[in-house]
């Protein structure tokens, strides 16, 4: 059993480090008419005051972030470009991930105007990105978007990555800008309208409301 299972574990880390090389591969080799998407979601940020009553912390107001960071070529080096999508919207399932993607895509046009390809990388969770909800939006990614697709999945437990860095130093900001009484975030809106005076001008955030992802919520089944 024990050797069954050592087994297991040696080929699960050969995968990890076979993924990890190809895309820092990729991020070497990478076209001036493609882009690299690396993206997760973050731990809900929660909705504090500066001086609150007990009883507000078992009723925090969630604010989901998406972090996003793109990899592209300009002017013949690797730049990148640090995305945050801020929504109402709890369920971080696949409706959610493909709403993501149209409001994201968009964006990827204006990075790279002359974009023809999107590589995808993201942690592998089924109730997320790997699903075939999914590899169905991929396989008609073209037809969607007007830009063809791969996507690509890190071994579980190692999706970890910039996404997490940036998610955490989005919260972090959040948090001291409350503790010092420079803003009040109560709920999604304001968390937004902070990030838009905030420090991180190198960071693009925007919002995808929850009502949005009902109105166009694609089928799951």
């Amino acid at each position: 059993m024990m050797k069954v299972e050592m087994n297991q574990f040696a080929s699960h880390v050969d995968r990890v480090r076979c993924q990890y090389r190809e895309i820092k591969t990729l991020k070497d080799s990478l076209k001036e008419k493609e882009v690299l998407v690396q993206m997760d979601f973050a731990e809900n940020y929660s909705c504090k005051s500066l001086a609150e009553v007990q009883s507000a912390y078992w009723n925090q107001t969630p604010v989901t972030i998406h972090p996003v960071v793109v990899y592209f070529r300009g002017q013949s080096k690797l730049e990148h470009k640090s995305i945050a999508i801020i929504s109402d919207e709890l369920s971080h399932c696949t409706s959610t991930v493909c709403t993501f993607l149209d409001s994201l895509v968009p964006v990827l046009k204006e990075i790279c105007p002359n974009v023809e390809f999107v590589h995808y990388w993201t942690d592998s969770p089924s109730s997320q990105y790997r699903n075939k909800t999914i590899f169905d939006l991929i396989a008609n990614h073209s037809s969607v978007y007007g830009i063809q697709a791969r996507w690509n999945y890190f071994e579980a437990g190692h999706g970890k990555g910039p996404c997490d860095g940036l998610g955490g130093t989005i919260k972090r900001m959040a948090d001291e800008a409350v503790k010092r009484g420079a803003v009040v975030i109560q709920d999604p809106k304001e968390f937004f309208d902070w990030s838009t005076t905030s420090n991180m001008k190198e960071v693009k955030f925007f919002v995808c409301k929850k009502r949005r992802m009902q109105k166009e919520a694609r089928p799951t089944e």
